[in-house]
C-alpha cells in the first residue's frame, strides 16, 4: 500500500496544481472569451486530472472531470462560445475538484457529496442556446 499511497499523494498534489492553473486560466478567459489558447490550456489541465482518476479508482472525480471535459471540447474547437454562465460553471467544477481532492487527502475516499446538479449544468451548457 505504500507505493499506492505515494501515487495518491502525488495525484492530489498535481490535481491541486492543475485546479489552480484551470482557475487562473478561467479568470483570464473572462477577459478574453475567444482565446483558443486559454481553452486549450484549461482542457489539457482537466484532462490531466481525469487521466489518473480511473486508474486510482476515483470514479466520482472521473465522472465529474469527464463531464467538464465534454463541455470544454466544443469551446476549444469553436463550436460553442464562452460566456459568463459557462465560466461560472467551470469555476464551480474547479471548486468541486478541490473538495474531492481534499476529501481524498483526508480520508482516502471521495466523500459522499453529490455533484449530480453540477454535472447536469455542465451537460446543459454544451447545448447551443
Amino acid at each position: 500500500m505504500g507505493d499506492m499511497s505515494a501515487i495518491v499523494t502525488e495525484f492530489i498534489e498535481e490535481g491541486n496544481e492543475k485546479a489552480d492553473q484551470v482557475e487562473r486560466h478561467l479568470i483570464q478567459l473572462e477577459k478574453n472569451p475567444g482565446s483558443r489558447e486559454l481553452l486549450a490550456e484549461v482542457s489539457r489541465a482537466m484532462h490531466t486530472i481525469k487521466g489518473a482518476t480511473s486508474f486510482l479508482g476515483f470514479t466520482k472525480l472521473c465522472a465529474l472531470t469527464h463531464t467538464g471535459e465534454s463541455l470544454l471540447v466544443p469551446l476549444r474547437d469553436g463550436a460553442l462560445v464562452t460566456n459568463q454562465e459557462i465560466i461560472s460553471a467551470l469555476l464551480s467544477l474547479v471548486d468541486a475538484v478541490r473538495e474531492i481532492l481534499t476529501e481524498i487527502a483526508a480520508t482516502g475516499q471521495e466523500g459522499s457529496k453529490d455533484y449530480t446538479a453540477l454535472m447536469s449544468t455542465l451537460t446543459q451548457l454544451r447545448k447551443p442556446s
